[in-house]
């Protein structure tokens, strides 16, 4: 059998090891009020098994049944230690042993009084025997009754041999409290001073040791799990492993500056230990993988010890005091709750290991059930003995000098303005800062960072301001005059919140302005719009290894996801759904959202898949959930109204943690703003977005992890990743934030199409050229009007301007013309279909001009200004304006013409109703007065029906355009917020105007109907001739630039034409040697070197070349001044072309509308690109451009690209080294129609080889559309 355990009694309730001033062990326990374990069966499994007697009180009886499994072994029993009252005859306190195991008439042996190894063995008869022990009077032994819920802190010697051997132990406390939760616990031997954790009031205690000992809290910002704590005795601080917040935090001894050293990869840390000489931080982790690691003491180079065999690692100490060979270095000993040996192992004893700690040879160990259990190092694989308690022992330290070594601490001359801990490397310190404070350059002192100075922390949206709270509010304490920090304010609207804490950047929603907007978390930055919505977006969160973002509309009881772009979005939950606010993300598994309709906090997939419920609160309505974050352990979320304030649960138990309840202001959104929220990490949609072309979406049961998704208008193929769209040309949708729709009006169902057009920040206007079939719109936060083909290629910027705000624009396909309104410049322009000739119309008495529609025909331009509240109309070219109407208008929004009917017809979004007149203003009248805020955009007519993007319902809506009746939606449920329409037909097309249709009116320029018929315009930039009708060729001012070709003392070598851009190799005389190789013709005709001085005098003997190595030609002069004789030499150098390229340009072959590259990478980065297109310098364009100067783009190309593009590398001015390439463009006549090819990745961009010669026009119609 194992050894005996001791039995002790104690008289207290909480613990340490003691013997003061020398040697003793520090211990927090927790009390309870049911009795000690007395008797029970062991089974001897092993060779061993030890038992132990309780404390007796009397009168009690406790009995063991000893057996062994093993057949034909016997039970081998000695008394090491006994401690009993003395009695005769041994009647009234005895040890009693049956050795057949059964008690019988047969007289045991009977055993009291005290003494330690005078009693013999016992053998058993069988595999059996039965241990009794106990009194039998009724005399009592005087001690105290512990208390239920007690809190002490006691000492015991740290040497067992002080105590073992008696037969009764008192130990000494020197705190208690009766409500509070002490668990981790360390010492300054030195300093006599104690540090635990206070879990009841959520604090770290510093108290002395001492006769007269005090303790008082110094830290109130933990929560009441602080399972860890260890002290750097030589640099002075405390570290902590907090197991809710799951980091590691270092503090200096007095709690003046807190910091953060360890926050991501840890899931339950609990023990900790601290080796100073070595700058060596140890800690143990009991989570789902349970390991053991190490890091320096400020948290860097962080390795795993152990991650195997583990099941829960709890304590871990270092042994500075082994008794092994000076070349042995110190150990380390961690013990889980049980069944892995490490010294010894208790399995069948049901121990729960918590804490350890090391004296000389012996470790002993806190066990919470109710035991401190001690063994040798010397005697690896036995317990020494066991201390039996009334009280659950938690934390425990030893009180010695002998371990704690003492080292010159590099902290002591306080090098550091903030915090000072070890380092192995010189300077043998590390100076490091709070959170939100910054190491300057003389890595000493800490200054302020420019970012907010609250990383990590609790952001919350309040009514007027954005406030925070510390990252520890789920736990910290909050006295009643807790001033809480506030910034941002004046945004009375803004109440959902979302950060990306890798771009530092804060995202909320606004839903008065409807627009979800964004702020860099640092001093003085600006905000800027990101989205728009249409209803209340009042829940954002971001996965931001996804790339997605997640939001909740709570008018229409949906939750739904975008990518991070925005370019695609879908609704993800729409059902069992009634009133959705707060929504949080759990990194790389689920999603959290409060549903203040249900009263529900619910838990689902980023897929939408996997719904469950994890708390339901009573009275549903009266719980209004609002913002919702996660923070480690906890969820947090606010409720307005009633609830008014910020609520805390643990988000794995569900149960409450905090109610904060706020009254100064109501409480909206809210966020965790800390890097821990954001780890990072691989997930399925990471690398090359999953495989999917829109959306990616992890999935915790799809076989792939993940699951592609399209946006409303595509439709997945049979592979599953790929989303395809039927085109058609009809009803295009501009849908804010990337997307154009269509729309055909032909089709029952009114089956909506996305157009694949590329990247669109708000598009507002739209149109079409039926001759080109290109879809143009504006974009109104780029400053843009563009123009693609349907199937997104040949993309361009028509129009680029920084202020430009085209809330309208139209075209005159026969024309070939482009009208828009400025609202930021109160204009109205004109320019061709490519941009050029831009031409201001009407640039006085505008303020809001918003639509605009053209009667070709007739030679007229309409449009609606709602800064005058006023209609109006011109000839095309702005001569002949009136105005229609300016009474009864509010808000004149929309505009459009029915050519057949001869109506003009406009919206007013004020109002709330469509009117309607001759297009000469007369007999005006309305057609459908709303009564309700539908606010009209876009509007257009088809057929016999008036078709509007109604903002209210998110829809294209129609009714009879005759009489106003049937209004019903049309459009599809996927629009956000439908803008501006346009609306073509194939049956009505547009026949222009006569004046200007033979030869363009005469015009070399702008041709514009005018009341004398027409008139010629030559752009704002140019001036007609005094026959008005020619402008100045476009360009042709750029060619009459030349730089001059003669000066002195030097001439060009041939090839050198002066043209701009033109890089040209000077040649010197004898007697002068160049001072540059080449020099370079600039715009301003002038070159880039003073030619004067490009020829240096060489009149001395001799010459040096020292960069030997650069290829150039180089000349040398010799002058003997006796005779005045001179003698020449040249030199040229060539390298090879691997030596100086990386990387050259090749031979391409492409065909119209395709994509490629040509690189041009030198070996030297001092080297220097540049291109040039036959023999001339490179005009970049649309269609070839730069990425960088080594990659050369090609973008949907034309004829026009062919040629022989070269490579030119540069050193300073020194033209050292040309690579060309042939780029040849086939003719797509061998390419039959609607052949389509598959989509591939080239380098830096997808490459798509589909192409179409030739579209039939349906008719159709398109409308602008603003969303998320």
């Amino acid at each position: 059998m194992h050894r005996q355990q001791l039995g002790v009694m104690t008289d207290t309730s909480f613990w340490f090891f003691h013997t003061l001033l020398s040697n003793s062990i520090l211990l927090c326990c927790c009390y309870v009020a049911s009795g000690q374990d007395c008797g029970g069966h062991l089974a001897a499994a092993d060779s061993e098994t030890e038992i132990t007697f309780p404390g007796f009180g009397g009168p009690v009886v406790c009995e063991w049944t000893l057996r062994t499994t093993e057949i034909n072994s016997y039970i081998r029993l000695q008394v090491k230690t006994l401690s009993l009252p003395e009695s005769p005859g041994c009647e009234r306190h005895r040890l009693e042993i049956w050795a057949d195991g059964f008690v019988s008439d047969e007289d045991p042996e009977k055993f009291c009084g005290n003494g330690v190894g005078k009693w013999p063995y016992f053998l058993s008869t069988g595999q059996q025997m039965l241990v009794r022990g106990g009194s039998r009077s009724e005399t009592r032994v005087d001690r105290q009754s512990p208390d239920s819920g007690r809190m002490r802190v006691h000492s015991l010697p740290a040497d067992p041999n002080a105590y073992i051997f008696s037969g009764s132990i008192t130990t000494k406390y020197y705190y208690q409290t009766d409500t509070d939760r002490f668990l981790a616990i360390a010492n300054d031997r030195r300093e006599r001073t104690l540090f635990w954790s206070d879990g009841g009031d959520n604090q770290i205690i510093r108290g002395s040791i001492g006769r007269h000992s005090t303790g008082q809290g110094i830290f109130a910002g933990v929560s009441n799990e602080v399972q860890g704590l260890a002290v750097d005795w030589v640099a002075r601080n405390v570290y902590m492993t907090d197991v809710l917040y799951n980091w590691i935090l270092l503090m200096k001894y007095d709690a003046s500056i807190v910091l953060h050293v360890v926050t991501t990869g840890l899931d339950v840390p609990r023990g900790i230990a601290v080796h100073p000489m070595r700058s060596y931080l140890f800690w143990t982790d009991c989570g789902d993988h349970p390991r053991i690691e190490r890091s320096n003491l400020y948290g860097g180079e962080r390795i795993v010890l152990v991650d195997t065999l583990l099941t829960s690692p709890n304590g871990i100490t270092v042994d500075f005091q082994s008794q092994r060979s000076p070349s042995q270095h110190s150990r380390i000993f961690a013990i889980r709750w049980g069944d892995r040996e490490t010294l010894f192992s208790l399995s069948s004893y049901g121990a729960q290991f918590f804490h350890l700690t090391t004296y000389q040879d012996y470790v002993f160990v806190t066990d919470l059930e109710s035991h401190i259990r001690c063994a040798r190092k010397s005697i690896p694989g036995e317990q020494y003995f066991a201390l039996n308690l009334d009280a659950v022992p938690y934390g425990i330290t030893v009180y010695d000098y002998d371990s704690q070594p003492m080292s010159d601490s590099p902290c002591s001359s306080n090098p550091c303005s903030d915090l000072c801990v070890g380092m192995v490397a010189e300077p043998h310190f590390k100076c490091l800062c709070p959170d939100a404070r910054l190491l300057s350059s003389d890595d000493r002192t800490c200054e302020p960072s420019r970012d907010t100075d609250c990383l990590p922390c609790c952001l919350h949206r309040r009514t007027t301001n954005l406030c925070d709270f510390p990252s520890n509010y789920p736990t910290m304490a909050l006295p009643s005059n807790y001033q809480t920090s506030c910034f941002l304010s004046g945004r009375q609207h803004a109440v959902a919140l979302a950060v990306d804490v890798q771009d530092n950047m804060l995202f909320f929603s606004d839903i008065s302005a409807k627009k979800v907007s964004a702020v860099r978390l640092a001093v003085d930055s600006n905000v800027f719009d990101i989205a728009g919505v249409t209803q209340s977006v009042e829940g954002i969160a971001v996965d931001w290894i996804s790339n997605n973002v997640y939001w909740t509309d709570n008018p229409a009881g949906k939750i739904s996801v975008a990518s991070y772009d925005g370019q695609h979005y879908i609704d993800l939950i729409t059902t069992d759904i009634l009133s959705p606010r707060a929504i949080a993300v759990e990194p790389f598994t689920r999603l959290y959202f409060g549903d203040s309709g249900t009263g529900t906090i619910e838990i689902i997939g980023y897929d939408g898949e996997d719904r469950v419920t994890l708390l339901a609160r009573r009275a549903p309505m009266t719980h209004n959930y609002f913002g919702m974050t996660l923070f480690q352990d906890f969820i947090l979320w606010t409720e307005f109204g009633q609830g008014n304030g910020i609520y805390v649960a643990n988000r794995f138990t569900g149960e409450m943690v905090r109610e904060h309840r706020i009254r100064e202001e109501g409480v909206f959104g809210i966020t965790m703003y800390a890097e821990s929220r954001q780890p990072e990490g691989d997930g399925p949609c990471l690398v090359d977005n999953g495989g999917c072309s829109q959306l990616c979406l992890p999935s915790s049961t799809a076989a792939e992890g993940r699951v592609c998704r399209c946006t409303f208008g595509f439709d997945l193929d049979d592979a599953g990743t790929t989303c395809i769209s039927r085109v058609v040309e009809d009803n295009f949708v501009p849908d804010k934030f990337e997307k154009v729709f269509q729309v055909d009006l032909t089709d029952p169902t009114y089956r909506a199409s996305g157009l694949t057009l590329g990247t669109m920040m708000n598009p507002i206007g739209v149109s079409y050229d039926p001759q080109e079939r290109m879809v143009y719109w504006s974009d109104v936060v780029d400053g843009s009007i563009n123009r693609a083909g349907l199937d997104g290629s040949n993309r361009e910027k028509v129009i680029d301007k920084d202020s430009l705000i085209a809330d309208g624009f139209t075209l005159d396909p026969i024309g070939r013309l482009l009208f828009w309104t400025d609202k930021s410049n109160r204009s109205i322009s004109v320019s061709t279909l490519s941009g050029s000739r831009q031409t201001t119309l009407i640039s006085d008495g505008l303020e809001n001009p918003r639509a605009i529609a053209l009667h070709t025909e007739a030679g007229y331009m309409y449009w609606t200004d709602w800064g005058q509240w006023k209609n109006e109309r011109s000839f095309m070219d702005g001569s002949g304006r009136e105005t229609l109407f300016n009474t009864g208008l509010a808000w004149p929004n929309g505009l459009t013409i029915d050519k057949p009917g001869r109506k003009l017809y406009w919206g007013e979004a004020q109002l709330d109703r469509i009117e309607c007149s001759d297009l000469d203003g007369r007999n005006r009248q309305l057609l459908i007065d709303f009564s309700i805020s539908v606010h009209p955009y876009g509007i257009g007519i088809f057929g016999q029906y008036i078709f509007w993007a109604d903002w209210a319902e998110a829809s294209l809506m129609r009714a009879d355009k005759g009489t106003g009746e049937n209004i019903q939606s049309v459009g599809p449920p996927g629009l956000r917020r439908p803008n501006e329409i346009h609306i073509y037909s194939s049956a009505s097309p547009d026949h222009g105007n006569v004046a200007c249709l033979n030869n363009n009116g005469g015009c070399d320029g702008i041709c514009l109907p005018s009341s004398g018929g027409r008139t010629c315009h030559c752009g704002d930039e140019g001036t007609l001739d005094q026959d008005g009708t020619s402008c100045p060729v476009e360009g042709e001012i750029e060619d009459l630039v030349e730089c001059p070709l003669e000066f002195d003392q030097g001439q060009f070598e041939d090839g050198c034409a002066g043209k701009p851009g033109d890089v040209c190799i000077v040649s010197c005389p004898a007697g002068f040697t160049n001072r540059v190789a080449s020099v370079t013709c600039m715009m301003s005709g002038e070159w880039d070197e003073d030619l004067s001085t490009v020829c240096e005098d060489s009149k001395r003997q001799g010459c040096t070349l020292y960069n030997h190595n650069t290829w150039g030609r180089y000349s040398c002069s010799a002058y003997r001044e006796q005779d005045g004789a001179m003698a020449d030499a040249v030199l040229e150098i060539f390298l090879p072309l691997d030596e100086l390229f990386a990387q050259v340009p090749g031979d391409l072959t492409m065909v119209l509308f395709d994509n490629n590259v040509l690189p041009c990478e030198p070996r030297d980065r001092r080297h220097t690109v540049s291109w040039e297109k036959n023999g001339a310098p490179l005009r970049q364009d649309e269609h070839v451009h730069l990425v960088t100067p080594d990659v050369l783009v090609f973008r949907s190309v034309t004829l026009e690209e062919s040629g022989v593009y070269t490579c030119v590398l540069t050193s300073g001015h020194h033209r050292i080294a040309t690579v060309s390439a042939q780029v040849r463009i086939d003719n797509a006549d061998d390419i039959r129609e609607g052949e389509h090819g598959r989509l591939t990745h080239n380098r830096a961009f997808n490459k798509c080889l589909a192409c179409q010669r030739r579209m039939i026009v349906p008719q159709g119609s398109l409308v602008a559309n603003r969303s998320v």
